[in-house]
């Protein structure tokens, strides 16, 4: 079962991983290739990965906190048809 808690952890988590190749073109000096393509490119594509990894978390929690809520809802009784006649008239 997914909690908030964890996806909030999964976020936390998904952002430094995003920002690594960032912070070694800022830590190490590469070529100027390195630093305007490949690295933005590389926190890019790991955004997108991240972004597409949280939306399914998303969904799978949201689905999860419906069918409690159904289940947990108390459906009226339903008078039968015959009942409902005698009760207008």
């Amino acid at each position: 079962m997914i909690t908030r808690s964890q996806i909030t952890f999964y976020r936390t988590v998904a952002s430094i991983i995003v920002a690594t190749p960032l912070i070694i073109e800022i830590s190490f000096q590469w070529q100027i290739l390195y630093a305007l393509l490949y690295f933005p490119l590389a926190s890019l594509i790991l955004a997108m990965v991240a972004k597409y990894i949280d939306y399914k978390l998303m969904a799978a929690l949201l689905l999860q906190e419906k069918q409690q809520i159904l289940s947990n809802k108390v459906l009226p009784l339903q008078q039968p048809a015959g009942q409902l006649h005698k009760c207008a008239a």
